[in-house]
């Protein structure tokens, strides 16, 4: 269902799940931004994806286009996939 599933990656994955309610989307008017979302490393994010995907998300870190990190299905799962595919995030 989501890009680039991968097996788990041994360490920062989250102990916790993510909160029970999700946001409100918010559509920004620029495109989501690389350092941006660096301040966001190590804190679970709701991201709403230009597919109409949308997910909690423990990003652990970010390489020019790709982010790397956990999603929440019930529980962590290691993904990565590219940040223009990111529509928006709170």
């Amino acid at each position: 269902m989501y890009p680039y599933h991968f097996s788990e990656h041994p360490d920062r994955k989250p102990v916790l799940p993510p909160p029970q309610a999700i946001p409100t989307f918010f559509h920004s008017r620029e495109q989501v931004q690389e350092k941006v979302l660096k301040m966001y490393v190590h804190h679970i994010v709701f991201i709403w994806m230009s597919s109409g995907h949308s997910f909690w998300f423990y990003p652990i870190k970010i390489e020019s286009d790709k982010i790397l990190g956990y999603i929440w299905s019930g529980t962590w799962s290691f993904y990565k996939f590219n940040l223009n595919l990111i529509e928006s995030f709170y």
